[in-house]
């Protein structure tokens, strides 16, 4: 639930009102795209670290650049934090990034615009878990509320890891919209499920058994 609010009506004086909880479409455009505009996002940069290695986590499917820059940064909307992120971007790519611009645009937008056809699959993985008590600081949210932590690393077509990060979103701020095509679903499944998920869970069942 949002904080409350003071709200004066004619006749009636001035009251206390509950803001409804649950994302609006300004939250939904701030969380789901890409090249959402300053009206619905607003970015602070919390940290910038350069010449980092990749933790081992995130280095999976995929080979590690020599070096990232670590980012950690806090997306607000109307004010109110809704997303942590711990962000590692191979430094090259970074370095092509216009100075200052990680503090105006999202990552995922920089880096289209950095690699373009260059840039390959992108895996993540969504998880819920309690928000401790750092988390719960940093997005002023209530400590052990339900948290959605989204584990994302992006590849390009060489299989090198030019981004991967964590996300923290409040339970209460957060909707992921997506449209994939059935038919793509059905010719390629590594859409929905990763080839290396598969293999690590072993073989799915013909297609006419599920």
């Amino acid at each position: 639930m949002r904080p409350p609010r003071l709200v004066s009506q004619r006749g009636r004086g001035t009251h206390v009102q509950a803001v409804p909880s649950g994302p609006n479409p300004g939250l939904r455009s701030a969380i789901n795209d890409m090249l959402v505009g300053a009206s619905d996002l607003e970015i602070k940069l919390l940290e910038k670290a350069t010449d980092h290695a990749l933790p081992p986590a995130l280095a999976r499917n995929g080979r590690a650049a020599e070096r990232y820059v670590r980012l950690v940064k806090l997306h607000l909307h109307d004010g109110v934090p809704f997303c942590l992120m711990e962000l590692y971007v191979a430094a090259d790519v970074y370095r092509k990034f216009p100075k200052g611009a990680e503090k105006r645009f999202k990552i995922a937008h920089l880096l289209r615009d950095a690699e373009g056809s260059r840039i390959g699959p992108m895996q993540q993985t969504i998880t819920v878990e309690p928000a401790d008590a750092l988390l719960a600081a940093r997005l002023e949210y209530t400590f052990a509320a339900p948290v959605v932590h989204i584990q994302r690393i992006t590849r390009d077509t060489t299989d090198r890891i030019l981004m991967a990060g964590r996300f923290w979103y409040r339970g209460d701020q957060f909707v992921l919209e997506m449209e994939v095509p059935a038919a793509l679903v059905y010719r390629h499944p590594a859409v929905t499920v990763p080839d290396s998920r598969r293999l690590e869970d072993g073989p799915l069942p013909p297609a006419a058994a599920r």
